[in-house]
Parts: C-alpha cells; structure tokens; sequence
C-alpha cells in the first residue's frame, strides 16, 4: 500500500497492491472499529492493482487505522494494512529557518534552508508529502531566482534556492494548506534578504590587452596565458596578490601565425597549441606549438615534422583511402590532453564540419606521429565547438553545434564518455544512462577542464540562440553526477561572454567593461569553497557563536546595570544610574517574553 500515511482531510491517491484483483464493484475500508469506519469506492487497475482515494478521517482525528479491500461484495480482506492518519499541515504554524532565511546571502551560488512543517495542532509533522512551494524574486519584481524542495520524509524540508545577480529580494513560501484554494504564506514569509556579490575583483595593470573573439585563455605556471583573435601575439597576466598585470611577451624561438579559433591544452606545465584558422588568409591550419616559461622569459618550440596516417574513417558516400595522408588543418574543434598524447574531435574545415578524430603520440617531440583512433560504441556525430576534458584516463565530451538532416545547425546538450579500448582505440557512449544531477542545458563554446583527479569543471558557452551562460557545474567522471556550483545573470557578462579558466582551483573570468574596447576586468569566484561555507550547519554555527557572543555581550551590560539596585539610596540620588536598572529591567522582561512566545514553536 503507497502511501502508507496521509492528512485526516484525505483525498490523497492510493494504490494497494495484492493477488486475484478482479474487475467489479472495488471498496476500501477504513477504520478500526464500527463506530470510526469510513468506506469509499475504488478502481479495479488489474489483478494485482486497485487504486483509490484515502477516505475524509477529520471527524475522527489523526490516528493509525487499518485498510481493508471488498470486491461484489464478498467480504473484507483478512490481510492487516495500517494508514496513519495525520493532523493537517498549517502554514501558520510551520516554520523555516536556515542561511537561505538569513539578511544577508550571496547571489550566483546555492544557499540552504529547512522547512518544517507543523500541523493544525502545532505539532511537529514526522512524514512527508506536503505541497510547499518557495519563490524568489527581486525587491524590484524584475529579478526572480531557482529554487528547489527535497522531502526529507519525517516532517521536514531542505529547500535550496540561488539568485543570479546582487540585489534585495524576498524569498515567498507557501503551502496549499487542505480545505482551501489557495497557497497560505508560511508564517514570517516572505523573507527579505540581501544578496551580495561573491566575486573577487581585481585591479587589472600594465598592457592591458584589446577585446578579441576566437582567442585561448590559460593558466600556466600560476599566470594566466591569452593568445590569438587578433595580431598581437602573446599576452601574459601575472597574478601577484594586490594587482593583476597584463604584459606583451615576445618569445623565443618559431613563433606561431597568428589565428583565431585553435584549441590549447596543458602537458607536462607546457602550453600545447594546434590548428585553428589563420589570420592572414583564413585558412585552416595543421600545425603544433609549445610554449614554455624558462628562467629568461618564454620560449615557443614546434616538431621539425608530422608524419601522415592512414584514415579509417571518412565521409557518407567516399571510400576508404589507404595511402597515408598529412593531419588536416580545421579550426572550432576539441582538443585532450591525455598524459604525453593530445586527442583531436573533429572540428570544422571549408564550413564543413569534420568526421574524423586523430591523436599525436607525443605532442612535445621532434617528430609528431598523427594516428586516427577507431570510435566504437556510441559513435557522436562531427561537431564543433564542444567542450571537453579528461581526467583519469576518461574523456568527457559536452555539447557543441552538428547539423541535422534538414541542414541546419543543432546546439547539443549529448554527454559524451570516451573510454581508452587501447591506445588507438576508443568506446564511446551517449548520454549513459548513469548520468544524473543538475545536467547543463545545450550549449557551444563552453570551457571544460579537469578540477581535481576524477572531477571535471564546466563554465560558460552559448544557447542555440546565441546568448552566453554564466553558469558553471562539476561533473563527478566515477559517478557521473552533475552538480551547479554558480549560476549568474548572463547580463553579468554581457553579449560575447567572458573568457574562463581556472587558476588555483578557482573560476577566473577576463571581461571588458561596459563600452570599453579592452579586457579590462578580471574576477575569481571559488565556488566550490563558497558554497561549503554557506551550508547549512557550517553558516548556522557562525550564526550560531555570534548570537551567543552578542547574548553574552547583553547579559554583562545588565549584569553592571542591574549591580547598581543593590544600593538603593545611592539610587535615588543618581537619575543615570536609576535609568539605566531601568533599562536592564525591561530588557531583561523583553527577553523573558520573547522565550515565552517562543516555547510552543519548539
């Protein structure tokens, strides 16, 4: 039987479940005894399934009652099936309380409260199932925020909610109180908080680079590394602590051509860079740098050679080629770094998009070796623009822009795993079925990196209609479980985005301010720490020790005031010292009040 409690209001679905159901006139009884029996009509479903609805019980008051089944009337079922009836949830009476009902919170990340629900009696409900439901939205009206309830089963409920952008805002909660028609306000609701900005910003110094799009941003070697989307070559930020400073650097050795459009991954602390689409003539580049910081400055160094490979996959409608061909030039593609190995995804060449992956054995050597891997399994259709990353061996793919049938573009929210058969072997699979939590929406330029050994950090990108994301989620690669650690207002970071990466396990954007021509805004945010530091027994224990610090703080100032009674002829002569055992006396009989207002909420 499911469930197996419910309100004395009834009307709540019920399903038994039993052997040698058969279709006719289905009744369900409940009740202990003659006087306090209630029968209502049931729904024959199949052999084995009746379903109902739980009878009104509020003429007798909460209390356990057994469920028997008659069907054409040939008597009640012998089987003992027990429902507990429960007083009705009052609004008026249920309380929250928690960081998220707090006046100060912080916007972007996810902050927690508890519901607890309490019935027309004012006792505390020990099952779930009520219907509260939160709603946040802005002082102004213009802003509203996510929320989400999970049950706990035993009376309460752990709401979590974000809101997108600082700002005022009152946090509505309300439940469908039974016998009414309308959602009651919880008693204190709504809530005014506050959200503040959670981010770091920092003071941006030096050459400060020119807004471009189609560049790379990179950490290495704790500075941050921008290249491409325009002529000016490389463009390191140092990230000392007090200010950020940009600076132009001119490496040794064969530089590479200025591009747009290339993928860069780290290997071995050592900045690896392919493809792309050139800047002079538009054309599709094949070619492979490194760059390395050394204790002169920086250095570029690139293979003298590329040794041509055997493709095994190829086009609808062409035949496989054995004679060895160059790796091809493409731009907007994905690149994985896998130990000393770097992992192709297709990509994009003469607005074609791209079928075939490739791997280079080595990507820092004299001579890089290009191999196709055979895809298995799941085979993904070409893209470009996907997101991917790698950690512990696994390759996760996100996302992207492919074309359908109809030759359009499609923006694609498929997870895709990849997991190494051999070393030119790979298993690929689509949206497993394992896959769960707070999945991303489809998307197309988004940045993906490994945050720690076995988890993946996912940040930004754009919607099929062309509008940025400035959220972020860690994908746990064991379990496959999403998590959203930010999500921010898409205005925060204007039309083109912001350009990401991490650098100290925290999330670093480079922007431009409004109507500037140049990147000159930069801010960290670590989300991950934030959040531990807004949980629920984390941010009411602070809570919790500065209460109790003021309580303390209280209580010595009355102590003193209320030190000067003791000498009541002194009293009389001194009207300041009279005042303030005055005060202590109401403020003591305030406090004494207040805990009586309070000792039946708890």
């Amino acid at each position: 039987m499911s469930p197996q409690a419910g309100p004395v209001f009834g009307e709540k679905d019920m399903v038994i479940k039993g052997l040698r159901f058969k279709p006719g006139k289905v009744q369900v009884r409940f009740g202990n005894t003659e006087k306090n029996q209630v029968v209502v009509d049931a729904e024959y479903i199949d052999n084995e399934t009746i379903h109902c609805k739980t009878a009104n019980y509020e003429q007798f008051g909460p209390m356990p009652v057994d469920v028997k089944v008659s069907i054409n009337g040939e008597g009640w079922t012998v089987n003992k099936l027990v429902f507990n009836y429960f007083a009705n949830t009052a609004a008026r009476n249920s309380m929250a309380f928690g960081p998220g009902v707090l006046p100060k919170v912080i916007s972007g990340v996810e902050v927690p409260f508890h519901i607890q629900a309490r019935d027309t009696i004012n006792e505390r409900r020990t099952s779930g199932g009520d219907n509260f439901s939160v709603r946040i939205v802005s002082a102004d009206g213009l802003v509203t925020g996510d929320a989400r309830i999970t049950d706990l089963q035993d009376g309460r409920y752990e709401v979590h909610y974000s809101v997108p952008k600082a700002a005022s805002y009152l946090v509505h909660i309300s439940h469908a109180d039974l016998g009414g028609n309308e959602s009651v306000p919880l008693r204190g609701s709504p809530f005014k908080v506050h959200a503040t900005d959670p981010w770091t910003q920092h003071r941006v110094l030096g050459s400060i680079p020119g807004r471009r799009k189609g560049a790379t941003l990179s950490e290495l070697d704790g500075e941050l590394v921008l290249y491409g989307g325009d002529t000016c070559g490389l463009v390191v930020c140092s990230t000392s602590p007090g200010e950020w400073r940009w600076s132009s650097v001119t490496p040794s050795g064969p530089a590479p051509g200025d591009r747009i459009q290339h993928s860069v991954i780290i290997v071995q602390n050592q900045l690896v860079l392919f493809g792309g689409a050139s800047l002079s003539d538009g054309t599709e580049l094949a070619d492979m740098f490194w760059l390395k910081k050394t204790q002169g400055g920086w250095a570029w160094g690139c293979p003298k050679s590329h040794t041509p490979y055997v493709r095994h996959t190829v086009a609808p409608g062409q035949e496989p080629i054995d004679t060895p061909k160059p790796v091809t030039g493409r731009l907007a593609h994905t690149a994985v770094a896998l130990d000393q190995q770097m992992l192709v995804i297709y990509g994009e060449k003469s607005g074609s998009l791209l079928t075939e992956p490739c791997i280079v054995e080595s990507v820092i050597a004299q001579v890089a070796n290009w191999i196709e891997p055979i895809l298995r399994g799941d085979v993904p259709a070409p893209r470009k623009g996907a997101a991917a990353a790698a950690t512990g061996g696994t390759i996760i793919m996100l996302g992207g822009t492919t074309i359908n049938e109809s030759e359009q573009p499609v923006v694609l929210d498929e997870l895709v795993v990849f997991g190494m058969e051999s070393p030119n072997s790979l298993v690929c699979t689509i949206n497993p079925s394992s896959a769960s939590g707070s999945r991303p929406p489809a998307r197309t330029g988004a940045t993906m990196l490994e945050y720690s050994p076995g988890q993946l950090f996912l940040y930004g990108g754009f919607s099929a209609d062309g509008k940025p994301f400035n959220d972020a989620y860690l994908l746990d690669v064991t379990t496959l479980a999403w998590k959203r650690v930010y999500n921010g207002h898409p205005d925060l970071v204007g039309s083109q985005g912001a350009m990401a990466t991490l650098l100290d396990g925290k999330l670093v954007l480079i922007n431009s301010s409004a109507g500037s021509p140049k990147l000159d805004c930069a801010c960290s945010l670590d989300p991950i720490g934030l959040a531990a530091s807004y949980s629920f027994t984390t941010r009411m224990k602070t809570e919790v020790n500065t209460l109790l610090e003021n309580l303390e703080a209280w209580a010595d100032k009355q102590t003193i005031s209320m030190e000067l009674a003791q000498n009541l002829e002194k009293l009389g002569q001194n009207f300041d010292s009279l005042l303030k055992v005055m005060d202590a006396l109401y403020q003591v009989g305030v406090m004494l009040c207040c805990m009586l207002l309070a000792a039946p909420l708890m």
